[in-house]
């Protein structure tokens, strides 16, 4: 394909035609940035300068010219970078600046701005206040470590996230979102559908897709334009070859219950459990090898945060293993990208699929979903005391046994059982003091609770806390000590977050 096509295909909103065009130039336009300042300020000026050309493509009038066009943008950048003098300004001043800077100067016009804007507000405060100070400050890599007490490197990695979130946002808030793509089915098996589309034409998760007047939901999507759906109807017959439209538009509402709970075949209930380090996961709900295990989740409890965690912790296993988030129906057309901004998808070791249904966390429906070797179900408790992962240890369970983890976990579970019991007592019990077992029941309970936490490392560079690995047997020993009384003089800050806890 030519560059003039290339470049009028982007113009029109092809977002696949647009990232070929950024990425065909990266090389060329960090070479030419070279030439007016150094290594770090040309990669700077580079990724600002395609952000321009994602804003402002659609200015150009003369396609032909385009590579022209991107060497004044970089040559500007570049000047602004090298000129630019570091200024001084309060805490108070920046807060006040984060939700309305000006990134790229006076590149922008009014709409490009308020676009960028938003996207820029939708960034964690971390990443918007650094984007702020290099960005609208012009102060070095080094000179925010020292502002904000971090590490060079750290400032790095927060700069390069919040650069990669920008350029998602602004290209799918600039464009409507690639429509009638077409795909194929290669097979079916019940209500779960595999289909193949092209690379550049690859549907997000929760796209709904149709099929005449038969309709699925995208629930995972696997590597060179493979995605698996799910079908509203049961009666329907997927013929292999078979096309299916992608319309570019979200799956509203919820899948039945009875038609989730027979997506997949019941797994294995007899292999051994594995370890990915996580406490709350290996004592209260570990996975199994070879195993199916079930999220379920509300938006805002760490979803998005978890799946790409145990992905990363699942990758070394040689066996493969299948996550199914069930989550909450979609709100509008703006949650579905942004989510898909921050999802993580699975591969043909590591499925993860991602399943809309009406109440997600009602025990009932927890109950329905025989399929699955471990039940992760996250709670809105715990993420309201700042305790991450917040998989609820009362709710989550495995079909895997281990007995000396299996005691343990009991034990702790009685005990947050009675403590929450302490804090919503029944009518007759509203006026009774506690007794002094009692408190000692709820001090333990509230270090039992901290415990459940612990670090991640995908979460490295917004928390600026180093991941843990959580030995199992380490664990399982601190969670004794507490129950059994040899931490009651502790503070509970000092299990927040903390591996194993020594006497």
């Amino acid at each position: 394909m030519e560059l003039n096509e290339v470049v009028e295909r982007a113009r029109d909103g092809d977002s696949v035609a647009l990232q070929r065009l950024v990425s065909a130039h990266r090389d060329m336009a960090l070479g030419y940035a070279r030439k007016f300042v150094d290594f770090d300020r040309a990669e700077d000026a580079v990724q600002e300068s395609m952000l321009i050309v994602q804003l402002k493509l659609g200015n150009l009038i003369d396609s032909n010219r385009f590579e022209a066009w991107l060497r004044g943008i970089v040559r500007n950048r570049c000047l602004h970078a090298r000129n630019q003098e570091p200024s001084q300004i309060s805490e108070r001043e920046l807060a006040q600046q984060a939700d309305g800077f000006d990134l790229l100067g006076n590149a922008l016009n009014k709409a490009d701005y308020d676009r960028l804007v938003e996207a820029v507000i939708q960034l964690s405060p971390l990443e918007r206040k650094v984007i702020v100070l290099h960005y609208q400050l012009g102060l070095s890599q080094a000179a925010i470590g020292d502002r904000l007490g971090m590490s060079k490197g750290t400032v790095n990695m927060r700069l390069h996230s919040a650069r990669q979130r920008l350029r998602r946002r602004l290209t799918m808030n600039e464009k409507e979102l690639a429509s009638s793509h077409v795909g194929h089915v290669v097979e079916s098996d019940g209500a779960l559908v595999t289909l193949k589309f092209s690379p550049e034409g690859v549907p997000l998760i929760f796209s709904r897709l149709r099929a005449g007047d038969a309709e699925l939901c995208v629930a995972g999507v696997l590597s060179d334009g493979t995605v698996q759906a799910i079908a509203t109807r049961t009666d329907a017959i997927w013929t292999p070859g078979s096309r299916v439209i992608d319309e570019g538009r979200p799956f509203m509402g919820g899948l039945p219950g009875d038609l989730v709970a027979k997506l997949f075949p019941s797994a294995s209930r007899s292999v051994p459990p594995v370890r990915v380090g996580i406490k709350s996961i290996d004592i209260f709900a570990p996975l199994v090898k070879d195993g199916l295990t079930g999220i379920f989740a509300e938006w805002g409890l760490g979803l998005l945060v978890l799946a790409p965690e145990l992905l990363g912790r699942l990758e070394s296993l040689t066996d493969r293993h299948t996550v199914v988030s069930f989550v909450p129906p979609l709100r509008d057309e703006v949650q579905w990208r942004e989510i898909n901004g921050e999802i993580a998808l699975g591969s043909k070791r590591l499925e993860m699929f991602y399943v809309p249904v009406a109440d997600p966390m009602r025990t009932t429906f927890i109950e329905q979903v025989g399929f699955t070797t471990s039940n992760l179900v996250l709670s809105r408790r715990l993420s309201e005391q700042d305790i991450w992962p917040c998989v609820d240890p009362l709710r989550s369970s495995s079909k895997s046994r281990d007995l000396p983890a299996d005691e343990t976990a009991n034990r702790v579970r009685d005990l947050l059982r009675r403590y929450y019991a302490f804090q919503f007592p029944t009518a007759s019990e509203e006026d009774r003091a506690l007794t002094a077992q009692e408190w000692t029941d709820v001090r333990r309970a509230r270090l039992a609770s901290q415990f459940l936490s612990q670090p991640f490392f995908v979460a490295e560079p917004y928390t600026n806390r180093p991941g843990l690995y959580a030995d199992r047997d380490q664990s399982l020993a601190t969670f004794d000590k507490i129950l059994d009384g040899s931490f009651d003089d502790r503070p509970k800050t000092a299990f927040s977050m903390a591996g194993a806890i020594p006497t």
